[in-house]
């Protein structure tokens, strides 16, 4: 996609007197959106900020690019296999690809500003809007939580202190807990938290406030909440069937 603008540069009113008026800068924003089973689509980003995005998808994504197209003006990457469907051996590299472009992009001086879900679609997803920063913001660790199935708990890539406190803090919810073969440690949590009724709703609830609270503990913040599975592939996403995947960073 090219640009007859430079999205980054500074605006400048026309008019009349536009010769006596400063410029007027404007904050340059894009968009990255999560389609269908497998696209990725940039919206508004440079052909450089395109190519870090390229690098992360080759560098996090096993099954790596198929095709890349121009889509109505926005830049559209589809990878092989089906990161979006955030099943079985997809599950953990489809949150290391979102990591990973996160990362790169931050990197960049591309800082999130939402994740939202704007679509009523039935395989629909977040799209992702960020700001640009210049200089770059100041570089960071990352890693992820993914909520899976009804009661497991999965961190990725997340440092061995922050595992053991979340551990101690699942007590006794902790029904077993291990490393999974992709890189990620799951927790098995007793009952069903993620699909809780009753008192055991608000139970879980205050669990997600105790995690906030080991993030804090650790210097981390949730960068993002992001809705980016559409469950099996083949088949229609019910409404509210779904959870989002955290991403937390802390400055290096």
């Amino acid at each position: 996609m090219q640009y007859s603008v430079d999205p980054k540069a500074p605006v400048v009113l026309a008019g009349p007197s536009s010769e006596a008026l400063p410029p007027v800068f404007r904050t340059a924003f894009a968009c990255l959106s999560l389609n269908s089973y497998d696209r990725l689509r940039l919206i508004r980003f440079s052909q450089h900020d395109i190519g870090v995005v390229r690098a992360a998808v080759q560098q996090a994504w096993p099954r790596g690019i198929q095709d890349e197209r121009n889509y109505y003006g926005s830049h559209e990457f589809k990878l092989r296999g089906y990161p979006w469907s955030g099943q079985a051996d997809e599950a953990v590299p489809s949150r290391q690809l979102i990591l990973t472009v996160l990362s790169d992009l931050y990197d960049a001086g591309w800082v999130l500003t939402a994740s939202t879900d704007i679509s009523k679609k039935k395989l629909d997803k977040d799209a992702l809007l960020f700001r640009f920063q210049s200089p770059p913001p100041p570089p960071c660790t990352w890693f992820a939580i993914s909520f899976n199935k009804g009661d497991r708990l999965r961190l990725i890539g997340a440092p061995n202190q922050v595992t053991a406190q979340f551990k101690d803090m699942l007590g006794p919810l902790l029904q077993s807990d291990g490393w999974r073969e992709e890189g990620a440690y799951e927790f098995k949590c007793k009952g069903y938290p993620w699909m809780a009724h009753g008192s055991e709703a608000v139970s879980t609830r205050i669990l997600l406030l105790r995690m906030l609270e080991i993030l804090e503990h650790n210097n981390y913040s949730l960068y993002a909440s992001i809705d980016q599975n559409t469950g099996p592939a083949g088949k229609s996403k019910r409404s509210g069937s779904e959870t989002d995947t955290w991403y937390c960073c802390r400055p290096t």
